[in-house]
């Protein structure tokens, strides 16, 4: 089992010195900590100690980490039986069901479920914009042509899957005034 635990603070330099067994990876403003050990009880322990000696630089750096989370990674089949109760500053951490890492959303079982769910969404956004703005420019193919490769385009490219090939035939639909059925 693999944990991710997420500091919303900037990427100083020397926090790497502060743990030898975490694996530390900035981005923006998002410090990421990952620990990994097949054992639960063991990975809650060593995770508790490694957070404490964050903690302590942090103090020490007069650096607040805002409001943690962390969500443990594991295969659908293998279950957590126990509860992890996770503190940094004696402030407890809150655990996620799913997380957003650089703009890819994730479940704990690393589904792409919930991503695919979120850019269905913005392609029926794109699609809904485009069936309102197609009034607008007057049949003009081109003109609708760049709005398509504006607005929805750049999300099917990534969820140009079977299972979403209904997004695809609407927005052409969209584009070309063609009643269904």
């Amino acid at each position: 089992m693999v944990i991710r635990c997420t500091l919303p603070l900037d990427p100083p330099c020397d926090m790497l010195k502060c743990s030898n067994n975490l694996e530390f990876q900035f981005f923006a403003d998002d410090t990421n900590l990952f620990l990994n050990n097949p054992n639960i009880l063991n990975l809650k322990t060593n995770l508790n100690v490694e957070l404490e000696k964050v903690s302590q630089w942090l103090y020490a750096n007069k650096l607040s980490h805002g409001k943690p989370s962390f969500l443990v990674f594991h295969s659908p089949q293998r279950r957590i039986a126990h509860k992890l109760n996770l503190s940094i500053s004696n402030m407890s951490v809150k655990s996620d069901n799913q997380v957003k890492y650089l703009g890819l959303i994730f479940d704990s079982n690393l589904n792409w479920k919930p991503y695919l769910h979120e850019l269905s969404k913005k392609v029926s956004i794109g699609i809904g914009a485009l069936s309102k703005i197609r009034y607008y420019v007057n049949g003009n193919t081109v003109h609708i042509i760049i709005l398509f490769n504006y607005l929805p385009l750049p999300h099917l490219w990534f969820i140009n899957l079977g299972q979403y090939l209904y997004l695809q035939k609407r927005a052409k639909r969209t584009i070309t005034f063609f009643k269904t059925r």
